[in-house]
């Protein structure tokens, strides 16, 4: 009878840790998914891109080979100035390519869909947008100012010109890898955005050797070339960069 009463007054072990419990969470595998927008959304995309593109598609189409040409001969941008033809078709497909390179962002998972995490991705879509735009409209109101305080338009004009040259190519190398993404069933994200990185960064490089020509060829001293590639160029590529890779 002693030894029952011993035994009932013996505790479960679990009354060792009050208050505590252990769970054990189930692992979830790794992956890497890019930013995702509904099908209605990316379907009215596409239908869009693909009106621009027939409606100005002879026109694109005549105006890239001259615009790769740029790339590797500075004299033929010389020319871009004064031909009104070929500088509405590179504003035309400016503004065709900044859409672009905002879905290629999110497609490669650059930026996450859910960047701004109280809006839709469709919302989130359109306020990058929004804010690439207003990066190349500041760039060209300070270049202007620039140009006129230093009595210098042409110069800044022209600096401003090659900039949408470079992007527009930029743009295109950066769709690239692009059918790979579609016809692949798990594509690696992460090579994919480390190639980019490596073949727009040299993209990059070219473009500030093509600009310090531009501007030592046309009498500006060293130092102020120096000064207008770090502030202007260099700067707020390195801020755009660093906020996408913290990201």
């Amino acid at each position: 009878m002693l030894q029952n009463e011993e035994i009932n007054r013996i505790l479960p072990i679990d009354s060792a840790w009050h208050g505590s419990t252990l769970a054990i969470e189930q692992v979830q595998p790794i992956a890497q998914k890019p930013g995702s927008f509904g099908e209605t959304e990316v379907g009215i995309f596409i239908i869009v891109l693909m009106f621009l593109l027939l409606f100005f598609g002879k026109r694109i189409a005549l105006s890239f080979p001259r615009i790769f040409n740029y790339l590797f001969c500075t004299r033929e941008m010389n020319k871009l100035g004064e031909d009104k033809g070929m500088l509405s078709s590179l504003m035309i497909i400016f503004l065709i390519s900044c859409p672009v390179l905002v879905a290629l962002a999110f497609r490669y998972a650059f930026v996450p869909s859910t960047v701004f995490e109280t809006l839709s991705p469709v919302s989130n879509y359109f306020v990058i947008l929004g804010i690439l735009l207003s990066i190349f409209i500041a760039r060209k109101i300070i270049l202007y100012l620039t140009g006129y305080v230093t009595d210098n338009k042409a110069l800044f004009s022209y600096l401003d010109k090659a900039l949408i040259v470079f992007f527009v190519i930029a743009v295109v190398v950066a769709v690239l890898p692009l059918p790979f993404t579609c016809f692949i069933t798990n594509p690696d994200y992460h090579t994919i955005r480390i190639i980019l990185y490596s073949a727009l960064g040299l993209l990059f490089l070219i473009y500030l050797i093509c600009i310090r020509k531009i501007i030592i060829s046309s009498g500006v001293s060293r130092f102020f070339c120096f000064l207008y590639l770090c502030t202007i160029e260099i700067l707020p590529v390195s801020l755009i960069v660093g906020t996408v890779v913290k990201m």
